[in-house]
């Protein structure tokens, strides 16, 4: 839990910060001034400021054609309005996120959208298509690599194997995002005990 004095604190050294850069006029600093603001007012739980920040980034790089860069940004105001169960504006973001990313082969940030956009169908009831983006997103992280990003989609679809009854294999996706999750050394991330949590859980439902 954030504090008040500690967000009051925050804003303040925040707006200075933004302000000494503006006034320098460097687009870069500026475009990672806004995407910070997006990022701390999401934090802070602040809604309307996180996706007004993430709009004025969105709007520096449509200006410059930043392809990659609207892939990212699309995708955090995705995952902002998801947040809220806004979903259809989340679906629009997801959709123009992925779009950005596929034309410019950004494949870690095609990934992301995947599971995004599984994320988002799953909230909406739609287990089919949550299913089949997560499985995109995992195809696309095995093939290049991208370890990092691996337990999370597993983590995701575990869930859907879950609640379809399929505990075995949803007992071994747990098992094998935490394993990474220790590898990268991320074993007492809250993340990593959360996927120990649901791997508790699951073992209890296979032992009923």
């Amino acid at each position: 839990m954030i504090d008040i004095k500690f967000k009051n604190n925050w804003r303040v050294l925040i707006k200075k910060k933004v302000k000494s850069i503006i006034e320098k006029k460097d687009q870069y600093w500026i475009k990672t001034a806004y995407n910070n603001l997006g990022l701390t007012y999401k934090i802070l739980n602040n809604f309307p400021k996180a996706s007004h920040y993430y709009k004025m980034l969105l709007k520096l790089e449509k200006k410059s054609d930043e392809t990659f860069e609207l892939a990212v940004t699309f995708n955090n105001l995705s995952a902002l309005y998801r947040g809220k169960h806004k979903f259809k504006k989340a679906l629009y973001y997801a959709k123009e996120a992925l779009a950005h990313a596929q034309k410019y082969n950004e494949l870690d940030v095609q990934a992301i959208c995947l599971d995004n956009l599984g994320l988002i169908y799953y909230s909406i009831g739609n287990s089919i298509e949550a299913e089949n983006h997560h499985k995109k997103a995992l195809k696309i992280i095995e093939r290049e690599g991208f370890l990092s990003k691996k337990p999370p989609v597993l983590n995701n679809l575990a869930g859907i194997y879950c609640e379809k009854g399929k505990y075995s294999l949803a007992l071994k996706m747990y098992e094998e995002s935490y394993r990474i999750l220790k590898e990268l050394g991320l074993k007492n991330a809250p993340f990593t005990q959360t996927v120990k949590m649901n791997i508790s859980i699951v073992k209890s439902q296979i032992s009923l």
